[in-house]
């Protein structure tokens, strides 16, 4: 290494990550001969029982052989590129291919009349056996001296004790990652399970005490500082009993979200988070079929509209899982553009992708896209929905969500879109706000553009309300908690649907993959949830007593805002669809309204509304929405 220090430092440091390369790729090829050679040496003396063998010749045109097939096949499968001590069954596997298809071509050449100066028979079985096995051998002593043997170096005041709740895949991948990262700190004393028939086994030699009653005895025993809910179940009740337990104990509480967090086998330690208050409230997640919405995606040209915001984001990272030939991100928010921009590049799924700033209401700006682009499947989220706010703003919320989405829509259609599938909500049923009716008003304008361009499928989605969405009520409850309170809510038996992010895109990707064209899709949520009893379980999950640390004060409806929300209204007509949880809506009768006179009555109120008559422009959203109930106080 001398010799590099009459270079510049520029390029010792460009060389360097090449000369540890060559270092690494040079010792390893030193072991793995060593390991090849002793093996052979070792068959040969099994087969002539330890006397000096007669035929050295047939020893090193073995040896020249066994290392000339089999170093470049490890080299293949990657195992001068894996790390020592990182060690598996992928790799087990890999090294029996290696060791396997070596000797079978050197018993080849044996069969092909070359036995005079090849190794015999059963020399080379033995030599497959003894390398396999010397390869396996060395490499779980690697892992083994780094999962065992370091950690019992630590100072042992340093490590943190927990105990893992759920003794499954996701609990013994969890493990294995701890146990691999040994400067984490973290020893795992047990693992418990609501399994009964799993207690007094073992997992990766920790023992399985039994289920929650056994945690409630044991913990103080063994000194557990943390719990950790690996593959927590799907019952809301069962994750608050356990959770529940947990505080009673003085013992914080950890997650891993969902099973899907873990890929090949291996969990990534930063999935793991705080229980919140998403995970208490929900139900067994709702499996949307995602084979069927990737086949829908893959190869096409996608645009995702109000790409910076929950769902558009989330949309925007599903799609892009699922291969399309490109991805279009349109969003007006440029920082919000951004990080999802840079999020899906450092994701790298191969797809092509352009981020671009743009109201999707600037119509000229639109023709410009699609023609450039050429999107065959557009997922609109972009629209205004905080309910409180467009209240007082009737105009903006009908040029935005109505008027917008309409002009969206005829531009997809006259550029050769296949499927426009529109974000709606259920506050759009029998509306009581301006949003609500808003969004109903968009629904029927694309049924009504449905019929006049039969050739693209257009097709809307109505949500409840999504778990961690900006501007719902869980970010709202934790900044009051974190003030000292008190925590508001409108009225004690307000309830809604909720639904996560994940089964919100599902039902989207899923609703577009199943419709015909002129439908509204919606997903069965399960039973409303009381918005007191959300914000009582927050208040405990943050290590307060609801009503005597944290006040909870009761502010009275908000202008337009109902006690509970519904699925469908009168009008329309349910039907059952390929999944058992997610249904169809359509409407009955013809509307008694054309596309070009719903613009034209459309813009007509929210001339109305920028005259400041907002009470005269609900009445008129009512002559076009009979079942909207205009909030006028």
């Amino acid at each position: 290494m001398l010799f590099l220090l009459n270079y510049p430092e520029s390029l010792i440091k460009e060389f360097m990550p090449v000369w540890n390369k060559i270092t690494r790729l040079l010792l390893l090829a030193v072991l793995y001969s060593a390991i090849l050679a002793t093996a052979l040496y070792l068959a040969f003396q099994l087969r002539f029982d330890f006397a000096p063998h007669p035929y050295p010749h047939r020893f090193r045109w073995g040896l020249l052989l066994s290392l000339g097939i089999t170093l470049p096949l490890l080299g293949f499968f990657g195992q001068f590129r894996s790390l020592l001590s990182y060690f598996g069954l992928p790799d087990i596997q890999k090294i029996l291919l290696a060791t396997g298809f070596s000797n079978m071509v050197i018993a080849g050449l044996w069969f092909a009349g070359l036995s005079e100066n090849i190794p015999p028979r059963a020399v080379i079985i033995m030599n497959f056996f003894l390398g396999a096995a010397g390869l396996i051998a060395t490499r779980a002593c690697f892992r083994l001296i780094r999962e065992r043997w370091v950690q019992q170096f630590l100072p042992p005041a340093a490590s943190r004790k927990v105990a893992i709740y759920g003794a499954g895949n996701a609990g013994a991948s969890l493990l294995g990652e701890l146990l691999g990262r040994p400067q984490l700190r973290i020893k795992v004393l047990a693992f418990f399970d609501d399994d009964r028939q799993k207690a007094g086994t073992q997992l990766h030699g920790v023992p399985v005490l039994g289920d929650l009653a056994r945690l409630r005895k044991s913990a103080p025993g063994l000194g557990i500082q943390e719990v950790i809910l690996a593959n927590p179940p799907g019952d809301a009740a069962r994750i608050r009993a356990i959770v529940a337990q947990c505080r009673r104990l003085n013992l914080p509480v950890r997650t891993i979200p969902t099973i899907h967090h873990l890929v090949n086998g291996h969990l990534h330690l930063d999935r793991i988070k705080p229980v919140e208050l998403e995970d208490l409230l929900a139900r067994e997640s709702v499996d949307m079929g995602s084979s069927g919405a990737s086949a829908w995606i893959a190869g096409r040209k996608v645009l995702v509209t109000g790409a910076g915001g929950t769902i558009g984001a989330e949309l925007a990272r599903q799609a892009w899982t699922c291969h399309p030939q490109s991805l279009i991100l349109l969003e007006r928010s440029e920082p919000a553009l951004f990080e999802i921009e840079q999020e899906l590049k450092a994701d790298g799924a191969g797809s092509e992708m352009t981020a671009i700033v743009a109201d999707v209401g600037d119509e000229k700006r639109m023709e410009t896209i699609f023609q450039q682009y050429k999107p065959d499947l557009v997922l609109h989220a972009a629209a205004h929905k905080h309910v409180p706010l467009m209240e007082q703003q009737v105009g903006e919320a009908l040029a935005n969500n109505s008027l917008k989405t309409a002009a969206l829509a005829r531009v997809a259609s006259q550029h050769g879109t296949k499927d426009f599938v529109m974000i709606s909500t259920d506050k759009a049923i029998n509306p009581t706000n301006v949003m609500g009716a808003s969004k109903r008003l968009a629904e029927l304008g694309l049924q009504l553009l449905q019929k006049q361009n039969p050739g693209m499928k257009i097709i809307s989605v109505r949500f409840g309300n999504v778990l961690g969405s900006s501007g719902s009520v869980i970010p709202t409850f934790r900044r009051q908690i974190a003030a000292g309170g008190p925590v508001t809510v409108t009225h004690p038996e307000v309830t809604r649907y909720f639904m996560s992010v994940a089964e919100a895109v599902g039902l989207v990707l899923s609703a577009g993959r199943m419709g015909l064209g002129g439908e509204i899709f919606v997903l069965d949520m399960g039973e409303p949830v009381k918005i007191e009893t959300m914000a009582r379980q927050l208040i405990e999950l943050s290590g307060f007593e609801p009503g005597r640390e944290i006040e909870i004060r009761y502010t009275g409806l908000r202008p337009g805002e109902k006690l509970y929300e519904e699925l469908s209204h009168d009008g329309e007509v349910t039907e059952k669809t390929e999944h058992p949880k997610i249904w169809r809506l359509k409407p009955q009768g013809e509307p008694g309204i054309s596309a070009d006179q719903l613009e034209q009555a459309l813009r007509g109120i929210i001339e109305e509304a920028a005259k400041g008559n907002t009470a005269g422009a609900k009445q008129k959203i009512k002559e076009l929405v009979p079942e909207y109930t205009p909030w006028l106080g």
